[in-house]
């Protein structure tokens, strides 16, 4: 299993709240793993903690109208990969990825991170 965490600092999407610019993290989370060879001999393993997002992307018809182009999107890139999964993990426990968010914070550029 592959794990890619994903955590962007400066992508131009406009005046966002947070479960928008999580659905672009994993989106573009997604569009990277769709791109490589691995798509279809591995599995994507992506964590969030954003309880709406998760439900979103493994529910995609509970999702609100005006995000339904992202979901769309990924729900084509879905068909790409062989095996995906989508889960919650609480913030206050995932220490990675709140180490990474700090590390984003104090750099210029996407951090990419395999893991």
């Amino acid at each position: 299993m592959l794990i890619v965490r994903v955590k962007e600092e400066k992508k131009a999407i406009g005046i966002a709240d947070s479960n928008l610019a999580e659905l672009f993290a994993i989106r573009e989370t997604f569009i990277l793993f769709a791109a490589t060879q691995w798509s279809w001999s591995h599995k994507l393993f992506i964590e969030s903690d954003s309880t709406n997002v998760v439900k979103w992307v493994n529910s995609p018809s509970s999702i609100h109208w005006a995000m339904q182009r992202f979901i769309n999107h990924i729900e084509c890139l879905k068909n790409r990969i062989i095996s995906w999964k989508v889960a919650h993990v609480s913030r206050e426990v995932n220490h990675v990825a709140d180490a990474l968010a700090k590390e984003v914070a104090h750099k210029r550029g996407d951090l990419i991170e395999f893991l």
